[in-house]
């Protein structure tokens, strides 16, 4: 029957491209998650005491959540590295293919933020750059592409101390038949339709954290993180 081959079709593509489903999933209750992320800070606090002023498993609300920090002092993850500071995971064990869809959710609380300093808290990361970032500059949040940025609903002030569920649902595609949707809390505040991949890079890797934006100054900022789900829901041409 028609039902039926179309199950198999998406069982087939799910199998063969990548498996349907959660790809890892990562509550943060304790420092297991450093098997599955680095830890990319400032490269001058690299000491057991400088990690946990970066990265630390705290108690909130009843449960354990990781808790992430830049200081104003901070510099460059690397010597050697351009970039401005941040405090970054880096998830190292899955690349994320093209033309696929995937969603990514997570729960954020920022607790310290200082008005006036422009940061990017996630991205997916093709090789030598960044194809989608989250951020908020300029007084506004964005979701930022290589190819172009998009102005997001809502304001920072209002998500200061309040615990917020982000979820991104994407296609990179090098085509037109690409697209990010962004929800907060699930309201769609932001989205993008066409190319979201770089030409000649096929693969990316999913970041999450505090990263200094637009060369202000880093400053003394918080976040926690918990409930980090990131799935295949099957090839871009099934809808």
């Amino acid at each position: 029957s028609t039902f039926k081959m179309s199950v198999w079709i998406l069982f087939f593509v799910c199998f063969t491209v990548a498996q349907c489903g959660v790809i890892f999933s990562e509550s943060f209750t304790d420092y297991t998650y450093q098997s599955r992320f680095n830890e990319q800070y400032s490269y001058d606090q690299h000491t057991p005491t400088g990690e946990k002023d970066h990265f630390k498993i705290v108690p909130f609300g009843g449960k354990n959540v990781l808790n992430i920090s830049l200081l104003y002092s901070d510099k460059s993850f690397e010597p050697s590295s351009p970039t401005e500071p941040r405090s970054e995971l880096r998830e190292k064990l899955f690349n994320i293919p093209c033309d696929q869809q995937f969603t990514v959710t997570w729960d954020w609380y920022l607790s310290q933020y200082v008005d006036g300093y422009w940061f990017c808290f996630m991205q997916l990361f093709m090789d030598t750059a960044p194809n989608v970032m989250l951020r908020w500059e300029l007084g506004k949040y964005y979701l930022w592409l290589a190819s172009g940025h998009v102005e997001m609903k809502g304001n920072i002030t209002d998500d200061i101390g309040v615990w917020r569920t982000w979820k991104v649902n994407f296609v990179l595609s090098h085509s037109t038949s690409g697209y990010v949707e962004v929800y907060k809390d699930g309201g769609l505040v932001g989205e993008y339709k066409g190319q979201t991949a770089i030409d000649g890079i096929d693969t990316s890797y999913f970041k999450q954290g505090i990263y200094t934006q637009h060369n202000v100054h880093a400053q003394d900022t918080t976040t926690l993180i918990s409930n980090l789900v990131f799935e295949s829901v099957g090839d871009s041409m099934i809808n």
